[in-house]
């Protein structure tokens, strides 16, 4: 077998004219690694290490020759004339059978599923969590029930020359052009320090949703039992406080169809710890002071002397 490398007016490694190529060979340095969206690393490898065999070439010059001499005569009597990406997928097929390479292929699909389903998660809490921050319960829930971000109210101004509600659609209280705009704190009502979650994930990763809120978890239990992929051991198993994360608890995703093919196929409730609202904190301070403020006319006196 040789390897040469041909270019336009350059012989070959070996001092011969470059091959005119075979019409089921690529002409090109195209490989099956390069133009799957989930390539297979191994075939790669083999590709880089028969091009290697000549330091310094340029791939898309290199060409493989193998031949069949005969000792008696030192004839050749057999050609195969292809390229290095050529030879890299015969040497492939032989190694490795199609289910070897569908495994890997399954494996980075399921670790990139896992990956968006839990950037997409990240995202839908960290935009719940600014509506409980801002004192909007309803819209933080209606957050977590949603697969995307929530749509602006688009009610239409009072008067013409007004411009469209701009707040999250599903807001209460009145219509603002601000989107940041919310209700005063005595218009919200109290919530618990501890509200129970329920999430669905389906059979690909990226698959979570919240189905519902409550308060007590026995009631998110009955909810999430309507479910037949609830189970408290998976609940267990998959729900756990976050390390190093007081109040925290982290929700870990099962690989792609690892308990069901179609539909949901685990469902679990989540503990999550409701943060304190900061408005009714400010308003507390703002008493406080008023308190502190108020004159008294005794101040300072012996009562008990007059």
């Amino acid at each position: 077998m040789t390897l040469g490398t041909a270019g336009p007016g350059k012989s070959t490694h070996d001092g011969t004219q470059p091959p005119v190529g075979d019409a089921t060979q690529p002409t090109t340095h195209a490989t099956f690694w390069e133009h799957s969206m989930n390539p297979d690393p191994r075939l790669k490898k083999i590709t880089e290490v028969i091009e290697s065999l000549i330091p310094g070439s340029v791939p898309t010059c290199l060409s493989v020759d193998v031949k069949e001499t005969l000792s008696v005569t030192g004839c050749v009597s057999n050609t195969w004339t292809g390229s290095p990406e050529g030879l890299a997928e015969k040497i492939f097929g032989a190694l490795f059978t199609r289910s070897d390479s569908q495994e890997v292929v399954e494996g980075q699909l399921a670790a990139a599923g896992m990956t968006v389903g839990a950037t997409a998660l990240a995202a839908t809490i960290a935009e719940a969590e600014r509506y409980l921050e801002r004192g909007e319960p309803e819209l933080a829930l209606a957050r977590l029930r949603s697969d995307k971000p929530l749509p602006p109210c688009g009610a239409p101004g009072v008067m013409p020359e007004h411009l469209d509600c701009a707040r999250s659609g599903g807001h209460r209280g009145a219509c603002s052009d601000d989107p940041d705009y919310t209700e005063g704190p005595h218009e919200c009502p109290a919530l618990p320090e501890q509200l129970y979650a329920v999430a669905t994930v389906g059979a690909e990763p990226s698959g979570v949703h919240f189905v519902g809120l409550y308060e007590e978890r026995e009631a998110a239990a009955d909810h999430a039992a309507g479910f037949a992929a609830f189970a408290e051991g998976l609940n267990d198993r998959y729900v756990q406080p976050a390390p190093g994360c007081p109040g925290e608890m982290l929700l870990e995703l099962p690989a792609e169809n690892q308990h069901a093919g179609t539909g949901v196929q685990l469902a679990v409730v989540v503990p999550l710890q409701v943060l304190p609202d900061p408005r009714a904190a400010e308003e507390w301070a703002a008493e406080g002071m008023a308190t502190c403020m108020e004159y008294d006319d005794d101040y300072g006196k012996d009562l008990d002397y007059e």
